[in-house]
């Protein structure tokens, strides 16, 4: 089991900040794509998911209200990955962003290793000619077995740079894994290195196999500045997000989903999402 916690497929992280200018929703909202780095749910976690290679597809659609304007943004991505059980593993994917009128591509590729009782995770990736998501970003993330308890500690940490700042996470997580579901939580601690701003959330989520071709889930996340970490003039003010998700098995290798999410920062950004998956594994 990867010590990502499914993370092939997690959601954006923070994008490069634009000041806002009263009345303007356009400007403010490319620093508004995700919840920085909270995995945020618009795909339901692979963890628990077979050995050998599998595809992964997923779109998201989100209507936003931003300022008084409205609009809606998309985001799709593919993946093709493989994994060995008490080996690790290892995948290469491509996420588009659409915002107004801008589209950002990153290009991802990590992977996994299990020694002993130790699990080691790593990622990177790039978006060449960013708009207004990251230009590169690197992640790590280990964790240890302590023996047959069902908790597991974790810390990962990440890093990511925009055109004239630089922003770090430390994260310390558990998880608790079951024979039918998984538990997961994490503090995130953020740190601009540029502007000197620090900002705090919480993130939790779990997933249970109801029956073996359905799979039912849910989380929330909340703190401050979790939308956007790079803001350099606002006054942090308080977030959420809450999400259900279901992934059903419509065969013994195809897997589709659907994953519904809400959220609001302070008085001024509010989304309505629902987000679509399909897997099939070889």
């Amino acid at each position: 089991m990867p010590p990502c916690l499914g993370r092939w497929l997690r959601n954006p992280p923070p994008t490069e900040s634009l000041q806002p200018v009263p009345g303007s929703s356009r400007s403010y909202a490319r620093g508004l794509v995700a919840a920085a780095g909270l995995s945020l749910a618009t795909l339901p976690s692979i963890a628990a998911d077979g050995d050998g290679w599998a595809l992964h597809l997923s779109g998201d659609r989100a209507g936003i209200a931003l300022f008084g304007g409205r609009d809606t943004w998309w985001t799709g991505r593919a993946l093709l990955g493989f994994q060995r059980a008490g080996k690790g593993g290892a995948f290469g994917a491509v996420e588009a962003y659409r915002r107004f009128d801008a589209t950002d591509t990153t290009f991802l590729a990590g992977g996994w290793r299990h020694v002993r009782q130790w699990s080691f995770y790593a990622e990177a990736g790039v978006t060449p000619g960013a708009d207004f998501y990251y230009r590169r970003s690197v992640e790590v993330e280990a964790y240890r077995r302590v023996g047959e308890s069902a908790w597991v500690p974790h810390l990962g940490y990440r890093y990511w740079l925009f055109p004239g700042q630089s922003v770090h996470l430390l994260s310390p997580r558990v998880t608790r894994y079951g024979a039918r579901s998984e538990l997961h939580a994490r503090l995130s601690l953020v740190r601009n290195a540029t502007t000197g701003t620090d900002s705090a959330s919480v993130f939790a989520r779990g997933h249970w196999d109801v029956r073996p071709r359905l799979r039912l889930g849910g989380g929330f996340a909340a703190g401050e500045r979790i939308f956007d970490v790079t803001s350099l003039p606002r006054d942090p003010a308080p977030g959420w997000v809450a999400f259900a998700e279901a992934r059903f098995g419509v065969s013994p290798r195809d897997h589709v989903g659907i994953v519904l999410r809400r959220a609001a920062e302070g008085s001024d950004f509010d989304q309505t999402a629902v987000g679509v998956t399909y897997r099939r594994s070889f």
